[in-house]
C-alpha cells in the first residue's frame, strides 16, 4: 500500500515502477487521501491543486489499484478522530496512520472481490509513504522481509549537500526530487534498518 496526497509526477513515476517490478501475485494499492475545505487552513484553491496532482494518478496507473477517502470519512468511522484531530496541512489522515490504513485496507478488500468475485488473499501487508525511494528491485526488497517487519529507526535529517550526496548510490541521486522547484538544496531522512520478527 503506497499512501499519498499530494503525488508529484516522480513519485507517481516511481508508483508505476513499484507495481513493474512486483511479481504478478502481489497487489499493489494507491492509497489516496481525498482533501477537502478547511476555512483559511485548506482553501478551494489548495484543494483543487492537490485534486489536480491526484489526477494524474490515473493517467499512469489502472482504477483498479486505487482507493480514496477523506478526512470527513475517517472521523465518521472512527468518531474519537474528531477530538483527535490536530492543526495540520493534511488532517487526521496523516496524524493517524493505523486508522486510515484500515479503512484503505477494507475498501480495497470490497473492490478487490467485486473485481474478482474472491476474496482477496492478504499474505502480508507493506506500507510506504509517497516519498520513499529505493534504489534496488522492489520485489527482491519484499522477498527479504516477507517473515518480518522491515522498520526504519534512528532517523535523522539531513541536508542534502555535495558530501551526503558522495556517499548516496548514483541511482538514488538521479530519482532524488527538491520538495519545491526553487530549492537550492533539499533533505533526506536518514534511517537505519531495523528488523522485529513476530512468532
Amino acid at each position: 500500500m503506497i499512501r499519498t496526497f499530494t503525488p508529484t509526477d516522480a513519485m507517481i513515476e516511481r508508483m508505476a515502477r513499484i507495481r513493474k517490478e512486483l511479481s504478478p501475485e502481489r497487489e499493489v494499492v494507491i492509497a489516496v487521501n481525498v482533501p477537502e475545505v478547511r476555512g483559511t487552513l485548506f482553501t478551494a484553491s489548495d484543494v483543487q491543486k492537490v485534486l489536480d496532482s491526484q489526477a494524474k494518478l490515473k493517467e499512469k496507473l489502472p482504477p483498479s489499484s486505487m482507493v480514496s477517502y477523506t478526512n470527513s470519512e475517517i472521523k465518521a468511522i472512527f468518531p474519537i478522530m474528531e477530538e483527535l484531530e490536530l492543526v495540520r496541512f493534511a488532517g487526521i489522515a496523516w496524524n493517524y496512520h493505523d486508522e486510515t490504513i484500515y479503512i484503505a485496507k477494507k475498501k480495497f478488500e470490497s473492490q478487490y472481490q467485486s473485481r474478482t468475485g474472491e476474496k482477496w488473499k492478504n499474505n502480508g501487508l507493506w506500507v510506504l509513504e509517497e516519498d520513499v525511494e529505493y534504489s534496488g528491485n522492489w520485489n527482491e526488497l519484499f522477498d527479504k522481509y516477507s517473515k518480518a517487519d522491515f522498520v526504519s529507526s534512528h532517523i535523522i535529517s539531513k541536508s542534502f549537500t555535495p558530501p551526503l550526496a558522495v556517499k548516496s548510490s548514483r541511482k538514488f541521486q538521479e530519482r532524488y526530487v527538491l520538495e519545491d522547484e526553487h530549492d537550492k538544496i533539499g533533505y533526506v531522512m536518514q534511517t537505519e534498518e531495523h528488523l522485529v520478527k513476530y512468532s
